[in-house]
């Protein structure tokens, strides 16, 4: 089990405060972040946020470190004592549950939802996921999710070190995640392409939905 390292996060807390950004060791992940930090930062302190599928991830650390309220929500207990030692690493404070987040009863509780590279491995409760999403959240509350994308089909991705994954074509990232949410009360404000090359680290915004295999998506609710 991975082990968070003291140094380096005390490290990536000084970056951040020298450089005003969340610096972290994977380019594609802090890429994506950086993205998500753009909406939520500018929510009243002490909102509380919803981080699903939070993993190995440090941004629900990040988050209560900037002052939110933060739940973190993954269904694998192997990664608790994770976030346990980052949390301590952080000196933040944040509630991490065991769960899948389909399964998550109670209405408006939160004033953000993320959902990065996470609901793509789900499966086929992937739409109940982001309908679950929605429900959870306050009156003008965020939905933010990134997810993978072939401009041409839809396909699925198996054996990977992060587990099974659909990669979304633009009809599924329709039919699975803008039409549910949508239906659920939402109001898509922001919807952004990006071209990821994974085996160099790099990634870069593309307005071209071809060279594009990464989708990100901002919503608020009415």
């Amino acid at each position: 089990m991975a082990k968070a390292s003291s140094t380096g996060v005390t490290i990536r807390k000084l970056l951040f405060l020298l450089f005003g950004r969340i610096v972290l060791m994977d380019p594609i992940r802090n890429f994506t972040y950086q993205w998500a930090w753009s909406h939520l930062k500018r929510l009243p302190l002490h909102s509380s946020i919803c981080d699903v599928g939070s993993r190995n991830s440090p941004f629900p650390a990040f988050l209560a470190w900037q002052g939110f309220l933060v739940t973190a929500i993954d269904p694998d207990h192997r990664f608790y004592q994770w976030q346990e030692n980052i949390r301590t690493n952080w000196y933040s404070t944040y509630q991490f549950i065991t769960s899948d987040v389909c399964d998550c009863k109670g209405t408006h509780r939160f004033s953000a939802t993320c959902a990065l590279f996470s609901l793509q491995h789900a499966g086929e409760r992937d739409s109940k996921g982001f309908t679950t999403l929605c429900r959870l959240l306050k009156p003008e509350g965020l939905l933010l999710t990134a997810n993978e994308f072939d401009p041409k089909e839809s396909k699925w991705e198996r054996g990977r070190d992060d587990g099974d994954l659909r990669i979304y074509s633009p009809a599924d990232l329709k039919e699975r995640i803008e039409l549910p949410i949508i239906s659920s009360g939402m109001t898509v404000i922001e919807k952004r392409y990006a071209r990821a090359q994974f085996k160099k680290g790099k990634i870069t915004w593309t307005k071209d939905e071809t060279e594009a295999n990464i989708c990100l998506i901002c919503a608020k609710k009415e």
